[in-house]
């Protein structure tokens, strides 16, 4: 049985790990994938049907071992983000850059979050999302993360150094502000509502 768990738990990390690597090898055939949305296809689609088809055991410790994967390589990455704050600062820096960039992400997330919505609700009339429940995930949809750092390393170009302190400077910022604000911004939007879990018990 504990031969099949661990045969299980390393099936669900083989495969996400073989969809990374393939979409990654497809530079060789000049088709350039992103390894990234390989993983998360791959990953809606192991949540979906690969799941379900696990044992009890397998789905515990899947759970539990992936969490502790990803919970580790997010402080992995935002140690280097912090490490690499640190290193940037004697690099060119561009204020007037950093606040135009920061309202092309506030502005570009409200437009695409609410235009997008509303846009679809002129053919779909079926009210799904409430205004505060958009409210809030337009907020959450601020904080810019480990991805878009990761994609700024990759651009070359002669103005690398003040993209990469711009980045730099937008995840940090999105991340305090938006991230430690958005527990209290529940509670305001949604004060008085119980969660799905407090109105099972």
């Amino acid at each position: 049985l504990n031969t099949s768990v661990v045969t299980e738990t390393f099936i669900m990390i083989a495969m996400a790990l073989m969809a990374y690597f393939i979409a990654t090898m497809t530079v060789i055939l000049g088709l350039e994938m992103s390894g990234m949305i390989a993983l998360l296809v791959c990953g809606i689609i192991q949540a979906h049907y690969a799941w379900w088809n696990l044992s009890p055991q397998g789905k515990n410790t899947s759970a539990v071992t992936i969490s502790f994967l990803g919970q580790s390589a997010e402080a992995a990455v935002y140690s280097y983000i912090g490490i690499s704050l640190y290193f940037t600062i004697p690099t060119w820096w561009s204020f007037s850059w950093i606040i135009a960039q920061s309202l092309i992400v506030i502005l570009g997330r409200i437009v695409g979050v609410y235009g997008v919505f509303y846009f679809f609700r002129l053919f779909f009339k079926k009210k799904t999302i409430t205004f505060w429940e958009l409210s809030f995930i337009t907020w959450g949809g601020m904080i810019r993360g480990a991805i878009a750092f990761g994609l700024v390393l990759r651009i070359d170009t002669k103005n690398k150094d003040v993209i990469i302190t711009t980045s730099l400077s937008l995840v940090v910022f999105t991340t305090v502000f938006f991230g430690s604000t958005v527990s209290l911004l529940s509670r305001f939007l949604f004060k008085g509502q119980k969660t799905e879990v407090e109105q099972e018990n």
